[in-house]
């Protein structure tokens, strides 16, 4: 399906996961903001890709997504490409031992960066999609601060989405749900030592996820089905490398 004509923004886009779906919305023909705290990174990154899908295609945002950047962020976008029609929010950290950032992250700024998806996008509607984990509805002994955060990602979208439908809102809002994935978040997480490193005891993470990670591109592929299919909303795909991709059927929702 192309995508020719959409406007993309992703958090966390300078490498790993971020990265990948910036380059699979641009194969797409979509334009793609990347922005990410990691500001020589994200330059590159998107001079990178640009070499590839053409110049114009991409703009690189210098973004903390825990502080004001990130709204004055959605409003560079739509200065500069006009429109914004797709917002991905995959910034994320795993760190126990920093617990608090931690949720200011992967949950904190999903919830402020969905509902600025909401206020810039639902004029014209568009589609959120907000990656959680398998670990949010597995429960993980290592990373209980981080089982808490991708749970709550999921409770948070699906009530939204929800919401949106009951009130005419046309902004989608769906979940990627992926395992362990090749990323420098995970390879990172596993080889620390000490306090707070949760991944540190490789065994038990294997017996928890098997020995297999996924590929980033592999999961990138996979939320496109998320962005193009517009009967989605609410749903959460789960990716996982023995099975592939499929869609997690939760119970009816209290509405």
């Amino acid at each position: 399906m192309s995508l020719s004509g959409s406007t993309a923004l992703i958090t966390g886009a300078a490498r790993g996961l971020g990265a990948a779906m910036a380059d699979s919305l641009l194969r797409r023909g979509a334009k793609v903001a990347l922005l990410d705290i990691l500001e020589d990174e994200v330059k590159s990154k998107a001079a990178e890709l640009e070499e590839i899908y053409g110049a114009g295609r991409t703009l690189a945002i210098h973004c903390d997504v825990t502080s004001t950047d990130f709204e004055k962020s959605f409003e560079k976008v739509k200065e500069h490409f006009g429109s914004l029609t797709i917002v991905i929010n995959n910034a994320g950290i795993m760190n126990e031992g920093e617990w608090e950032k931690m949720i200011a992250i992967n949950l904190l700024a999903v919830i402020n960066g969905t509902k600025l998806a909401v206020k810039h996008m639902e004029k014209d509607g568009g589609v959120v999609v907000n990656v959680s984990s398998i670990l949010g509805f597995k429960a993980f002994s290592l990373c209980p601060g981080y089982t808490a955060a991708k749970h709550g990602v999921v409770g948070f979208s699906r009530a939204l989405a929800a919401f949106n439908k009951e009130e005419g809102v046309k902004v989608r809002v769906n979940l990627l749900c992926p395992s362990a994935t090749d990323t420098p978040m995970l390879q990172t997480s596993i080889s620390a030592k000490g306090p707070g490193c949760a991944l540190g005891n490789l065994q038990v993470f294997n017996q928890f996820f098997g020995d297999e990670e996924l590929e980033p591109r592999t999961v990138a592929e996979a939320c496109m089905r998320l962005v193009e299919d517009k009967s989605l909303n609410g749903s959460a795909l789960k990716v996982v490398a023995s099975t592939g991709a499929e869609l997690v059927q939760f119970p009816e929702l209290l509405l």
